[in-house]
């Protein structure tokens, strides 16, 4: 289901700014006892143009657990620390969320003191290649049978 219409039915109240996703996983990560929650700013989350997904179903069957079942969040362009598990739980906000997994966690960092910069999107990893520039000798097309 989109999240955009899911979130346009519930209802947004107009101070919201972040959309929190609580998963059913829980432990102790550094010391903090937690419910594993991620967030995601309101502009991303009920834009239904971004595709965002709360996914209850994979290929005709219902979500496995090991995919988050019953149901998932699915960011698309974003890493998947952002594709919260076992999601039960969406609660809007009108201040950035702060927790352990959104603040502490999932931060690139260049030295160990920098509170470094939250990891969101997924940064294109491509390269182009004008057709008929080979890069390499092209592989034999068969090869006799050996040992």
């Amino acid at each position: 289901m989109p999240l955009a219409a899911l979130l346009a039915e519930a209802g947004i109240a107009e101070d919201a700014a972040e959309a929190v996703f609580t998963g059913a996983d829980h432990g102790v990560e550094r010391g903090v006892e937690q419910d594993y929650r991620r967030s995601l700013p309101l502009a991303t989350a009920a834009d239904p143009a971004r595709d965002v997904l709360v996914a209850y179903a994979m290929n005709g069957a219902p979500l496995p657990p090991q995919h988050g079942s019953p149901l998932r969040l699915v960011v698309p362009g974003w890493y998947g620390m952002a594709h919260v598990k076992w999601l039960h739980d969406i609660t809007l906000g009108d201040t950035p969320y702060t927790g352990f997994q959104q603040s502490v966690a999932y931060r690139l960092r260049r030295e160990p003191d920098d509170p470094g910069e939250p990891v969101t999107l997924i940064a294109p990893r491509a390269l182009m290649v004008p057709p008929g520039f080979p890069t390499s000798c092209p592989a034999p097309a068969s090869s006799a049978p050996g040992p």
